[in-house]
């Protein structure tokens, strides 16, 4: 007798799909080719009278979900590899762009060195020193590197406590054997401060090597005259130790100064110290060379009426420190003076130092080649005691350079009593000279 047909909910047919799904995932499953066993589902969709039709329905259905699934477990899958691929692939890229811009750090050697000069040859350094001065301040500062140092290198100068001084010229650089060259020009001016200064090297914009030097004041070498002229040139005329009073007009100070530059600048002061030590003239020039030998020179008025006789001291100091002293005498001169019975042709007859009674006594003086162009003479009569017997003025005029003479009447016949008697020539406040002289019967 046939079965009757069962008619099933919707519930009943979600259950019949949930074991039809069951069971084709039991063992029956064939792994190397993927096919379901059927026939046990089919046996048990007729236990629960399911038809056929709506069985192959379901399983064609449960089969397009299962593929529908695999797809999107496929994508997500695929995105997932995607995602992890992207990151992986921006992480490689970060990292690279962080090695590239990683703070390098140099490895290798690097000396420095300050010289004067750079050998065009081999770029190594010439006449290397610790000391610049103010006569020659530029330099280069020079460095020897072995090791990578990338693409440039940096020089920092820095004076004592003071921010760092910047390079007129570009860093050149040179290839040996050995190494690297590196090396820069520097020009410090004479008005910058003066003591201990450092040179920085900086590789990777990190110091890498430091030396340290000493910018001092030049030595000015000068050579110094004392003569009464220059020539056209500024140079001295003469060399002298000794000037007169009433032959010269001045005393000049000069000074040559060898091997300076045109960056240098200083002040030079003259000072002229009278025979007693006191400041008797002063004079400064603020000196701004063109180049080597450079003259410089100071006159000292020499005014016979007031100035002191014996030995001066004159003081040349650069920039407030005593550079150079040396001493010079200013004397009355080799006057020749003379006492006579009488002058004839502008010359005394005779020189005398004892005169008879009744007999006239002229005093005579005589300069060879006198500068001063006025003099006013003074012949000064005394006894033996000292007093004042007469006092004569006599002004003279010539020009300059020329030969000197003068003679004066002391006394007259009438006058000349007998006795002891002094005569004194005077220039102003100098006394030229003194002669002693006896009257007799």
């Amino acid at each position: 007798m046939a079965k009757p047909v069962r008619k099933i909910s919707d519930k009943d047919f979600n259950k019949l799909i949930e074991r039809a799904y069951f069971l084709t995932h039991q063992e029956q499953m064939h792994a190397d080719k993927g096919e379901y066993d059927l026939e046990m589902l089919k046996k048990a969709a007729t236990e629960m009278g399911i038809p056929p039709e709506k069985l192959e329905q379901a399983y064609e259905e449960l089969q397009a979900e299962q593929a529908a699934n695999e797809a999107a477990i496929a994508r997500k899958a695929l995105r997932q590899k995607q995602v992890i691929a992207g990151v992986v692939i921006a992480l490689i890229v970060l990292a690279a762009i962080g090695w590239l811009l990683r703070p390098r750090t140099f490895e290798g050697t690097a000396k420095i060195s300050i010289a004067t000069s750079v050998d065009n040859d081999n770029y190594m350094p010439w006449h290397t020193t610790d000391t610049i001065t103010t006569a020659k301040p530029a330099f280069f500062a020079h460095a020897f590197i072995k090791g990578d140092y990338g693409s440039r290198v940096e020089w920092e100068l820095f004076p004592p406590n003071g921010e760092p001084v910047l390079p007129v010229d570009e860093v050149v650089y040179a290839e040996n054997r050995q190494g690297t060259v590196a090396y820069q020009l520097f020009r410090l001016s004479p008005q910058m401060p003066l003591g201990e200064w450092k040179i920085v090297l900086k590789i990777f914009e990190k110091p890498v090597a430091t030396h340290r030097f000493v910018f001092a004041k030049a030595k000015v070498q000068m050579q110094v005259a004392m003569t009464k002229q220059v020539d056209s040139n500024y140079k001295p005329l003469q060399n002298l130790t000794e000037f007169q009073a009433l032959t010269d007009t001045v005393a000049i100070c000069h000074l040559t100064f060898l091997n300076i530059t045109a960056e240098q600048r200083f002040r030079v002061v003259w000072e002229f110290y009278d025979p007693d030590g006191n400041l008797a003239h002063t004079d400064y020039i603020n000196l701004t060379p063109k180049g080597s030998p450079h003259y410089a020179y100071c006159p000292m008025t020499i005014d016979y009426r007031s100035i002191k006789t014996g030995k001066w001291t004159v003081k040349v100091l650069i920039d407030g420190e005593v550079a150079h002293q040396r001493t010079f005498d200013i004397s009355v001169g080799n006057a020749d003076i003379a006492l006579t019975t009488a002058m004839e042709n502008d010359k005394p007859v005779n020189r005398v130092s004892i005169f008879k009674s009744q007999s006239e006594v002229y005093g005579y003086v005589f300069w060879s080649k006198i500068n001063q162009q006025r003099i006013v003479l003074t012949w000064k009569l005394k006894d033996d005691k000292g007093n004042l017997i007469r006092s004569i003025d006599q002004p003279l005029s010539n020009r300059g350079g020329t030969d000197w003479w003068a003679y004066r009447r002391l006394l007259d016949a009438n006058e000349a009593v007998p006795g002891n008697y002094n005569m004194e020539l005077w220039g102003g406040n100098l006394l030229i000279g003194k002669r002693s002289f006896q009257i007799v019967k």
